[in-house]
């Protein structure tokens, strides 16, 4: 059984589930992405293990890790290992450009992830190299990492960013999902930047309906069941809730002992939504609803109003 079971030492379990944003490097240029710098500032490997090994003595199983583009960093494949070693489930969101890569690849056939989720941002190459803002020739490197990846049995799943450069692809893109046997999704809500900046949103699709299909939000474990670092070791209630951090490198188990208290404040709805009788069934979170507000963006994106 010694291959099938990963013993770990005994934690104190305040948490399941937590993200590593690994770096904000990316070799795409996404017009819709939500980073609003790119610098390459991130922890060295013992800061990394550092960050890893606060993450087990709080409890963590599941770790999701993304960036920028975590495939690119020169130290992904000793963070991924050591992410393995301390038995934590790992998923990772990537572009899929380096799956190509016989390092990466043979790294995912001997330790595979749980999930490897792979952004699709078209389903031909000017759709998808006008999004990505990318050289020609990119979208069919990208076609041949997902064939590498499909031959060698990893568990992928396509996400379709479906944008105004892209909404007349739907149907093409899920077909090129099925082509290679990936599972898909849909992801069709362009969101503003991590800073409030709006000028992203001009991304959206004018045929997706923004009310549709959405449930109210009756709070989340952001803070208290889950939470994200950034690339300095720097924690928050979720990847997209930042406002307030504390320094994990330093501070351990103990610095994540106050992201309760923070998620409390951050998830309390304010501002322009005190006082409405629509509250109660608002499907936007509070701290999305900020980050719209501070965009300027169209009451369509988070207000039932």
């Amino acid at each position: 059984m010694k291959d099938s079971i990963h013993f770990r030492e005994k934690a104190d379990a305040r948490y399941t589930d937590a993200s590593y944003e690994i770096n904000l490097a990316c070799n795409y240029n996404c017009e819709h992405c939500y980073l609003d710098e790119r610098k390459n500032r991130k922890l060295d490997v013992e800061g990394r293990k550092k960050l890893f090994d606060t993450m087990s003595k709080a409890g963590v199983i599941r770790l999701h890790t993304s960036g920028g583009e975590p495939l690119i960093d020169k130290h992904f494949p000793e963070t991924y290992r050591l992410a393995q070693q301390k038995g934590f489930l790992v998923r990772i969101s990537s572009n899929g450009y380096a799956l190509g890569n016989e390092e990466i690849l043979q790294l995912f056939k001997e330790l595979p992830p749980v999930r490897l989720a792979v952004s699709l941002y078209g389903a031909s190459a000017q759709s998808y190299e006008g999004l990505t803002r990318t050289p020609p020739g990119t979208f069919e490197k990208f076609k041949k990492s997902l064939a590498v990846a499909s031959d060698a049995g990893i568990r992928v799943r396509l996400k379709l960013i479906i944008t105004k450069h892209n909404e007349t692809e739907i149907e093409a893109m899920k077909a090129l999902a099925e082509g290679y046997g990936f599972e898909h999704h849909i992801y069709s809500r362009m969101a503003a930047t991590l800073e409030g900046r709006g000028a992203v949103l001009n991304n959206q699709a004018a045929s997706v309906n923004l009310r549709a299909n959405r449930t109210p939000f009756k709070g989340c474990g952001a803070g208290k069941s889950f939470f994200h670092a950034d690339p300095m070791g720097k924690g928050s209630i979720c990847m997209t809730g930042r406002d307030q951090t504390v320094d994990i490198i330093n501070e351990g188990v103990a610095g994540l002992d106050k992201l309760p208290v923070i998620a409390d404040q951050m998830l309390t709805r304010g501002d322009g939504c005190t006082g409405c009788n629509l509250a109660l069934s608002c499907a936007t979170c509070p701290v999305i609803v900020n980050k719209y507000r501070m965009a300027k963006a169209d009451k369509a994106f988070f207000c039932q109003h």
